[in-house]
C-alpha cells in the first residue's frame, strides 16, 4: 500500500507436480474474479524460479512462463538466504506505521498463510538456537505461502534495507558513533 503496508489478501497454492502454466491460470482466475482492473505494482518470487530455462533452446525458466502468462514482469528477489528473507518479512510484523495501523494485514480467507503464522511455519526439530544460521523450515502446505510472503517482503524493501535495519537493531535513535582519537604524533614506542 502507499503507506508502507503490506496485505496479503488471497493465496494461491497448488498441488506438487503442478507446472509453471497451470499455476499461472490458478493466479490469473484469483485475479479476475477478485481483482480485475487493478494493477499489479510489484512481483517477487524465489530466484531460483529465474534459472533452469535452457536459453540455447529457447526455454524459459518457471518464473518467465509465469510472468508472460499473466503478462507481469514478475522478477527475483536479489537473494533466496532464509535469514534476508525473514528479517524483510519480521519488518513488517513490527511498530505500526504511525502508531496504531500495522505493517501487515491478512485476510482471514488465506487459511495456510493464517495457520503458517500461528503455528505451522515451523523449523525443523533439527534446527537449536545455537545453528540458527543452518536452520531449515519444515517443507509442509503452509510453509509455500508463507515463504511468498518473505520474498514479496524482500522483494520490495531490499535486501540493502534489510541489512540497513538489521545493523541498527538494538540501537536508540541517539546513538553517538564512536570518534576517532589522534595519538599524539610526539609518541616513540620505543621510549616508554
Amino acid at each position: 500500500m502507499p503507506n508502507g503496508q503490506m496485505r496479503a489478501l488471497r493465496e494461491v497454492t497448488s498441488d506438487p507436480g503442478t507446472g509453471p502454466e497451470r499455476f499461472a491460470g490458478n493466479v490469473l482466475e484469483v485475479l479476475l474474479a477478485d481483482f480485475a482492473g487493478f494493477p499489479i505494482g510489484e512481483a517477487w518470487g524465489d530466484p531460483s524460479g529465474a534459472f533452469g530455462g535452457d536459453k540455447i533452446q529457447g526455454t524459459p525458466a518457471d518464473m518467465e512462463i509465469i510472468g508472460k502468462a499473466l503478462n507481469i514482469a514478475l522478477l527475483p528477489t536479489e537473494t533466496n538466504d532464509p535469514s534476508t528473507r525473514r528479517a524483510a518479512f519480521r519488518w513488517y510484523l513490527g511498530a505500526a506505521i504511525d502508531g496504531k495501523t500495522p505493517r501487515f494485514l491478512v485476510d482471514p480467507r488465506c487459511k495456510l498463510i493464517v495457520g503458517g503464522l500461528a503455528a505451522h511455519f515451523k523449523l525443523t526439530k533439527q534446527s537449536s538456537a545455537s545453528a540458527t544460521d543452518n536452520a531449515q523450515v519444515v517443507k509442509n502446505k503452509y510453509s509455500h505461502p508463507c515463504e511468498a510472503l518473505e520474498y514479496t517482503a524482500l522483494g520490495h524493501r531490499g535486501q540493502t534495507a534489510v541489512i540497513r535495519e538489521a545493523s541498527r537493531m538494538g540501537r536508540s535513535g541517539n546513538v553517538v558513533p564512536i570518534k576517532s582519537v589522534t595519538a599524539r604524533s610526539d609518541f616513540d614506542v620505543f621510549s616508554v
